[in-house]
């Protein structure tokens, strides 16, 4: 299922029997409505319609407001498998370039200074930089790379199985 505004209307109708006034006190007439559904309708366009139910469901038990619309994307995202920032920084730092979203994110600061010399507020402040820009113009292709990770890690543990993650665990601690 694709989105469209009648998915943007339909998201507004549920946020409304979410948060009662809290959500309708921000619409004068019904041009107010049409134009939320509009704004919503389009930045959420790129996020998996599969991933909305998750987000309301964790907005509703955290959220005494309604989210905007940032907060509710970023939720979509995280139950698509993107990292939040905190996160990437951290493997960022660490080098692990297992993640496809990091990888892209640290080529695009390999030839940055202050990436290289800078303390580490320095460098979070420029990762979140780039990770914001990048959230912003490169929207669908992060999406895109984090569904690439949640599709990896979803196949190898079809392949490994539980069984075979349960051996490996015990051969381990026996080293």
């Amino acid at each position: 299922m694709q989105w469209d505004i009648k998915l943007a209307a339909m998201l507004n109708k549920r946020f409304s029997m979410q948060w009662g006034h809290k959500h309708d006190s921000l619409f004068k007439n019904s041009e107010d409505v049409e134009m939320w559904n509009q704004i919503w309708f389009e930045g959420l366009s790129g996020i998996s319609v599969d991933v909305i139910k998750p987000a309301l469901l964790e907005a509703g038990l955290n959220f005494a407001w309604p989210p905007s619309l940032a907060e509710f994307r970023e939720l979509c995202e995280k139950h698509n498998g993107m990292l939040d920032i905190d996160t990437a920084f951290e493997l960022a730092m660490r080098g692990d370039k297992n993640n496809a979203l990091v990888e892209h994110l640290l080529k695009k600061l390999a030839g940055d200074d202050r990436w290289k010399m800078g303390t580490t507020d320095d460098r979070f402040h420029l990762f979140k930089k780039y990770y914001q820009k990048e959230r912003i113009d490169g929207r669908n292709e992060m999406v895109k790379l984090s569904l690439q990770v949640k599709e990896i890690s979803e196949s190898k543990n079809r392949i490994e199985g539980p069984d075979v993650k349960k051996k490996h665990k015990i051969l381990n601690q026996k080293t």
